[in-house]
C-alpha cells in the first residue's frame, strides 16, 4: 500500500505532469485590424464671378472699361485717318475667369490650392479649358465669347470675332458645366440690322470638338448640340414629350381666357406658348446635386422670344455624368453643418463631403448619414460651381505630382456683363 502511494506521489511531481497542470498566462484579445483610409482628391471647376461685395478699387477693371480703353488707343494709332477701318479687342488667355480647387486629404494630412483655369483629367492628360472674349468695331459691331481648350503646358490657340459690315451681333455665353467628355453652356444672343432680335438658348456639346481644333465663329452658329436621348437614355423621352405638351401653344380661346387683359397695358406674350428641342437643354448644379435643365422659348411675337423658360428635369443624370449625385445627407442637414453652404459634393464612396460657402471650401467625413468634423478648409472665389472630379488612392499623389506646380488664378480676368439669374445662384 506504501508503495503504491509513493508511485503516485512521484507521479504527481513528475515534470510531464507539472507541465501539463500549468495555467496559462492570460492573453489579451488581439485588435481589430483598422483599415488606413484611403487617400483622397477632388479638382473643383469655378466659374468666378463679379462679387459685389468687394470694394470697387479690389475688382479689375470691368470688360466695357477695357473695350474702350482699346477702342481709343487703337483708333488714335489709326494714321490714315479712316474712320471705317475696324478696330479690334481680344482678351488673352491669362484674363479667363475660370479657376478650380484641388483638395487632397491623405493620411499625412490635407492640402488645399485655387489653380488658373479649369483643370480636367482627360484619358490622354490633364487640359486647361477657359474663354476669352473677342470683339470688333466699325462699321458694323460684333462682341463673342468662345472657349478654348489645350493640354496642359501648351498655349491655347483662340477664336476670334470676325469683322462685321453693318449692324450688330453679340454673345454672352456662360459655362455651367464640364467633365472630362462634355461640356454644356447658357448662351445670350443679341441682333441689330434694322430689327433687334434676341434670344436664350443652352447647348451640351462635346470636348472633343475644341480638341481637335479651334471652333470658328461659325460653329457656334447653331451648333449640333448633344441630345438628351443620347446622353440621358431613351428614358427621357416621355417626361419630354409631357413637357413639351404642356407648354406648347394653347388653342386661341383658350389663350384669351387663361390670360385676360390687366388695364390698357395687356401682355401680348400671355398665352403665346413655347417650344424647345431635344438640343436645348444644360446640365447646372443646384445645393447638393447635378440636374439637367430644359430651355423653353416664347414663341410669341416680337419681343415675346426674349422670354425664356427653364424646366428641371426630374429624370435622373448618369454616373458617367454626375458622380455620385446627388450628397446620401439631406440638404438641410448640410446647411445646419456648414451655414451658409450652397453647393455639395460626395466623393464616389459617399464618404466625404465636400461643401462650398460664398467664400469658402470645406472637406468633412460622411458616416452613416451623419456629417462629422471638418477635415480642411480654405478661402475661395465667389464663383459657381461647374466641376468635380474625384482622384483616389495611388492617384492622388500622381495627380499632385502635376497639380502642385500650376499657378494661382490671375487677378486681371474679365466677368461677363451679364446679370446672374436666379437659377444659377438662387440658393
Amino acid at each position: 500500500m506504501k508503495r503504491l502511494m509513493g508511485i503516485a506521489m512521484l507521479a504527481l511531481l513528475s515534470p510531464t505532469w507539472l507541465r501539463a497542470q500549468v495555467v496559462p498566462p492570460p492573453v489579451a484579445p488581439q485588435a481589430e485590424k483598422t483599415q488606413p483610409r484611403l487617400s483622397i482628391g477632388v479638382l473643383v471647376g469655378l466659374d468666378r464671378l463679379y462679387d459685389s461685395q468687394l470694394a470697387r478699387t479690389e475688382l479689375p477693371p470691368s470688360l466695357e472699361d477695357k473695350k474702350s480703353a482699346a477702342y481709343q488707343r487703337e483708333g488714335s494709332e489709326n494714321k490714315d485717318g479712316d474712320e471705317t477701318k475696324p478696330v479690334h479687342f481680344d482678351t488673352t488667355h491669362e484674363e479667363s475667369p475660370y479657376a478650380t480647387v484641388w483638395l487632397q486629404w491623405t493620411p499625412a494630412g490635407a492640402k488645399i490650392q485655387v489653380l488658373r483655369d479649369i483643370i480636367l483629367p482627360r484619358k490622354d492628360g490633364f487640359w486647361r479649358f477657359g474663354i476669352n472674349h473677342s470683339s470688333t468695331h466699325g462699321p458694323g459691331e460684333n462682341d463673342q465669347d468662345f472657349f478654348w481648350l489645350a493640354p496642359l503646358g501648351a498655349k491655347p490657340a483662340l477664336t476670334h470675332a470676325e469683322e462685321s459690315a453693318s449692324g450688330a451681333m453679340n454673345s454672352a455665353r456662360r459655362l455651367t458645366y464640364i467633365s472630362p467628355d462634355y461640356f454644356s453652356y447658357r448662351e445670350q444672343l443679341g441682333s441689330l440690322g434694322g430689327t433687334y432680335g434676341e434670344r436664350e438658348s443652352a447647348l451640351v456639346r462635346s470636348l472633343d470638338e475644341l480638341a481637335k481644333a479651334p471652333l470658328k465663329e461659325a460653329d457656334y452658329d447653331d451648333p449640333p448640340g448633344l441630345s438628351l436621348t443620347k446622353l440621358l437614355g431613351p428614358d427621357v423621352g416621355p417626361e419630354f414629350k409631357k413637357i413639351t405638351e404642356e407648354f406648347a401653344p394653347k388653342e386661341p380661346e383658350e389663350s384669351e381666357s387663361s390670360a385676360p387683359a390687366t388695364g390698357d397695358d395687356p401682355d401680348p406674350c400671355a398665352g403665346s406658348g413655347f417650344r424647345t428641342s431635344e438640343t436645348n437643354w444644360h446640365m447646372v448644379h443646384r445645393q447638393g446635386s447635378w440636374i439637367a435643365l430644359l430651355a423653353l422659348q416664347n414663341i410669341g411675337p416680337g419681343v415675346c422670344s426674349r422670354q425664356s423658360e427653364w424646366q428641371p428635369l426630374g429624370h435622373r443624370l448618369t454616373p458617367a455624368l454626375a458622380g455620385h449625385n446627388p450628397v446620401p445627407v439631406p440638404w438641410p442637414q448640410v446647411e445646419k453643418a456648414f451655414p451658409g453652404a450652397r453647393h455639395g459634393f460626395a466623393s464616389p464612396k459617399g464618404d466625404w463631403l465636400v461643401v462650398l460657402t460664398r467664400t469658402h471650401i470645406y472637406l468633412a467625413r460622411l458616416s452613416e448619414g451623419s456629417i462629422g468634423e471638418t477635415a480642411a478648409s480654405a478661402e475661395i472665389p465667389f464663383a459657381i460651381p461647374v466641376m468635380a472630379q474625384w482622384a483616389l488612392g495611388k492617384y492622388v499623389s500622381l495627380w499632385d505630382q502635376q497639380l502642385s506646380k500650376l499657378p494661382p488664378p490671375s487677378d486681371n480676368v474679365f466677368f461677363t456683363p451679364e446679370p446672374l439669374d436666379e437659377i444659377l445662384v438662387q440658393h
